[in-house]
């Protein structure tokens, strides 16, 4: 059973700081009677707000509409008891019919055997729809709708997805018969009874926060984003001015290259024809005398030639 935290449900209502304001309220309405099923449109409420996080108990603020769904709730376990009433008048009626008319053992048999099968198919078929109708009522606390009391796939879908409903389940039976022995004591005292729809009210609200957890693990509901306030004085900054835009220039198209240019063609020089070559001079003849001999050289100065 730890999916399911038994002792967080139980300590749940007394950690609201209005926990005494609201329970003499909600002890009112059930003092009242005709003002009972607001109690129970107020645990639909404690189921939605535990499921989404919020622990504190329901205010009293919106009685008309806990009157409403609590009222509509009572109507659908009417209904889910009815074939219950349909098979007592089936079974039990007629040997009672018969016990009183003809005032014999016969009669009183036949109403004892009928006492005794329908006795047997009411505590299989009860066990049945106290499984159910949980599961139905918390399918009604987050829709909202009458016809999710009696969506029986999408509640048995729920029920059976391993999430710990039958450990919120055997829990609240925990809670109903502890809350029994409390009532039965008080109601002993005398005085005390006044204390007890007191007791009621609460045993509602722990039974409403441990389907609540499980609500939150089957249906995996998220708790709604909390609204921003701004503190006092505070003005947002004035939102960035957008630069003023240009749409870029289109490309400009390259342009496109130059055709090639054909070569000119030039034919080849013809070739020049070579000089002829030179006439040799002819060779000059030698002259027929002799060159005269050159002349002595002078002698030095201050000598005197030799004497022959």
């Amino acid at each position: 059973m730890d999916v399911i935290d038994l002792s967080r449900a139980l300590k749940a209502p007394f950690q609201d700081s209005e926990w005494v304001k609201k329970t003499l309220m909600g002890w009112l309405w059930m003092l009242l009677v005709v003002t009972a099923p607001a109690v129970y449109g107020a645990q639909l409420d404690y189921i939605k707000s535990v499921s989404e996080g919020r622990e504190e108990l329901p205010n009293w603020d919106d009685f008309g509409a806990k009157w409403v769904k609590g009222f509509m709730l009572l109507v659908a376990g009417f209904i889910y008891t009815l074939p219950i009433w349909i098979l007592f008048f089936i079974l039990a009626l007629p040997g009672f019919i018969a016990a009183v008319g003809s005032n014999g053992n016969a009669g009183a048999g036949l109403f004892g055997g009928g006492m005794c099968l329908f006795s047997v198919i009411a505590f299989v078929y009860a066990i049945g729809i106290a499984i159910v109708l949980y599961g139905a009522t918390v399918n009604y606390a987050l829709k909202g709708t009458f016809g999710a009391l009696f969506a029986f796939s999408d509640i048995m879908t729920h029920v059976r997805d391993g999430s710990g409903y039958f450990n919120a389940w055997l829990w609240a039976i925990v809670v109903s018969m502890g809350g029994g022995v409390i009532i039965s004591v008080l109601s002993s005292t005398g005085i005390g009874y006044i204390a007890v729809p007191a007791v009621s009210y609460l045993m509602a609200m722990i039974t409403a926060h441990l389907f609540g957890q499980w609500a939150a693990r089957s249906y995996g509901v998220t708790a709604p984003a909390a609204a921003y306030t701004a503190p006092v004085g505070y003005a947002p900054p004035a939102p960035p001015v957008a630069p003023a835009y240009a749409p870029p220039a289109p490309p400009v198209a390259p342009a496109p290259p130059a055709p090639p240019v054909a070569p000119t063609y030039a034919p080849p020089a013809p070739p020049v024809a070579p000089a002829p070559p030179a006439v040799p001079t002819p060779p000059v003849a030698p002259s027929p005398e002799p060159a005269a001999p050159a002349a002595a050289p002078a002698p030095p100065a201050g000598t005197e030639p030799p004497v022959s």
